[in-house]
């Protein structure tokens, strides 16, 4: 479809394309992966705190605090991972409807990415940590507005078919 003359019903002005369905296919998929991602994070708070400790120190870690705060963190955070994750998948049914909430979501993971990196460095964790969790959040943000930018910013009555 092309933009249309205000004055004309019907009447093909230009060939410019309204929106880039290829685009906001791939920012579906992006949505996608990074919700599924995060709700393998629901299955951590079911594992006996002995594994976790297991794993913490299998990760270069060191020994798992056993504390009331860090049993609750350990099983409560990986829960909020997971409601990101359906929030991803929500956004990801109507590109349109929830595009400033996905901007939202974008800048967010940026910002939060450095976050990552600074707490991680200034946590003590491994390189390979620090190198990759802020650094990787942040791309999935830039990633996010890039792809955005293929998806319309009203749908003018109707919601474009992107599948």
């Amino acid at each position: 479809d092309g933009i249309r003359d205000y004055k004309v019903t019907g009447v093909q002005t230009c060939a410019l394309p309204i929106s880039a369905p290829g685009s906001a296919r791939w920012l579906r998929r992006l949505l996608w992966f990074q919700g599924n991602l995060d709700l393998l994070a629901v299955l951590f708070p079911l594992l006996p705190m002995d594994t976790i400790a297991r794993l913490h120190a299998g990760l270069g870690l060191g020994e798992f605090p056993r504390s009331a705060i860090a049993a609750y963190l350990a099983r409560n955070l990986p829960l909020m991972v997971a409601l990101h994750g359906m929030m991803l998948w929500g956004v990801a049914t109507d590109l349109v409807r929830y595009r400033p909430l996905i901007a939202l979501l974008g800048w967010g993971a940026i910002a939060h990415g450095a976050w990552l990196v600074l707490i991680d460095w200034q946590a003590g964790l491994p390189g390979w940590w620090v190198a990759g969790e802020g650094p990787l959040r942040a791309l999935l943000g830039v990633a996010t507005l890039v792809l955005l930018r293929g998806v319309p910013r009203t749908s003018h009555g109707e919601t474009p078919d992107f599948r």
